[in-house]
Formats: structure tokens, C-alpha cells, sequence
């Protein structure tokens, strides 16, 4: 099993399909990439 985990706070801006633009600032959040082999 890999994994990497990133913690931080996410800035920037999110486009709904509708053109709805929502302005993000500093929004607690993670990322992270997983490989399994059973």
C-alpha cells in the first residue's frame, strides 16, 4: 500500500455548470492519492 496525504487550506474560485462562480478562501481541506494491491 502507497499513500500520500496533503493538509492545507484551499484558495481560488469553483464555476457551477449554471456560470455561477463561488470564491473560495482559505477552506480547510486534504488531498491524497491511494494505491492498494490486495
Amino acid at each position: 500500500m502507497k499513500s500520500n496525504q496533503v493538509f492545507g487550506k484551499f484558495n481560488g474560485s469553483v464555476l457551477l455548470d449554471d456560470g455561477t462562480r463561488i470564491e473560495v478562501k482559505e477552506m480547510p481541506a486534504f488531498a491524497e492519492k491511494v494505491y492498494n494491491c490486495w
